[in-house]
């Protein structure tokens, strides 16, 4: 009788120390695998601003041509002299359209796609020409105080993110020169989209990748070939990350759980818009997780199932 409330014992123990090493082993494995995926995620947000500095340095890039165009210079050098309220600004206003259409439709025989905005910029600051959103406006109202003008009107090539009729711009400008001197400032842009979203999303293999503005998702993408969190998830965790103390003072959060039990980190992008809360989320799937439903002990051999995580490629 004695012994066998000794084996009960023994057995008890022994199922005791069974279930806290697998508790820890389990403690062990998810910590790692946080580490791993903070680790991944981090590499992807620096993927992707280098991507995203890459684009705006080949949308300025695009704009040369248009900024070295002798006639397009001399048409915004006359506006400096002109009056919002002079006859002659509206003529002089449908000339610089007219090239500027040009060199749009230039842009998309190139392969580079309309821009969505096209604005060309006096000396002034006034809008002589404008090729998308308010583009009914009458010529001569004032962008001079936007940074991205300001200092393209300094003779600086600059890039930027514009909330623009309610709707968020990549934008891009350089200085049009005339002769030796500065006349004006040609800038265009273009929308954060699906497809930008698209484009990050499958150059960093397996992460979900979607822009916010504000409180609101306005565009993202979710690879279908591989297990990715759904956007859904990253919509959800929005309103939370939003609160992050991080996210105002240093532009990015940590690593945060969004759905069950994947992982995200949300950034605001850099330049004017940042203050109106735009920015991006980045996540990938946490399927190295396991239940410890796995972890058991059978009689007196204790084992341990399906406690591996999956690797992640990065």
């Amino acid at each position: 009788m004695l012994f066998s409330r000794f084996w009960y014992l023994l057995l008890t123990v022994i199922a005791t120390l069974c279930a806290a090493a697998a508790l820890l082993g389990q403690g062990i494995i998810n910590d790692r695998y946080d580490d791993s995926l903070t680790e991944a995620l981090r590499r992807d947000r620096a993927a992707l601003d280098v991507q995203l500095a890459l684009d705006a340095r080949s949308r300025i890039d695009r704009l040369a041509f248009v900024s070295v165009d002798g006639t397009f210079g001399s048409l915004l050098q006359q506006a400096v002299s002109i009056s919002n309220d002079d006859k002659k600004l509206p003529a002089l206003s449908a000339q610089v359209k007219t090239a500027m259409e040009s060199h749009v439709k230039k842009l998309t025989e190139a392969g580079h796609g309309a821009p969505d905005i096209a604005m060309a910029v006096d000396n002034n600051g006034r809008i002589m020409a404008q090729l998308g959103p308010f583009a009914g406006n009458s010529p001569g109202s004032s962008v001079a105080t936007y940074p991205l003008i300001r200092r393209v009107l300094q003779g600086y090539v600059r890039d930027d993110v514009w909330v623009y009729d309610r709707k968020i711009y990549r934008m891009a400008a350089r200085p049009v020169m005339s002769g030796r001197d500065y006349a004006g400032v040609i800038a265009h842009g273009y929308l954060i989209d699906a497809s930008l979203a698209q484009q990050l999303s499958e150059n960093l293999q397996g992460a979900s990748v979607a822009f916010f503005y504000g409180p609101q998702m306005i565009a993202g993408h979710t690879p279908t070939s591989e297990a990715a969190p759904p956007q859904e998830e990253l919509s959800s965790g929005l309103a939370a990350a939003l609160q992050v103390p991080e996210l105002t003072s240093e532009g990015r959060t940590g690593l945060l759980t969004v759905g069950t039990s994947n992982r995200a980190m949300y950034s605001l992008l850099p330049g004017g818009a940042a203050s109106a809360k735009v920015g991006y989320a980045i996540a990938r799937t946490a399927n190295g997780y396991t239940s410890l439903d796995n972890a058991c002990c059978a009689s007196t051999t204790c084992r341990t199932s399906n406690l591996a995580y999956s690797g992640l490629r990065i």
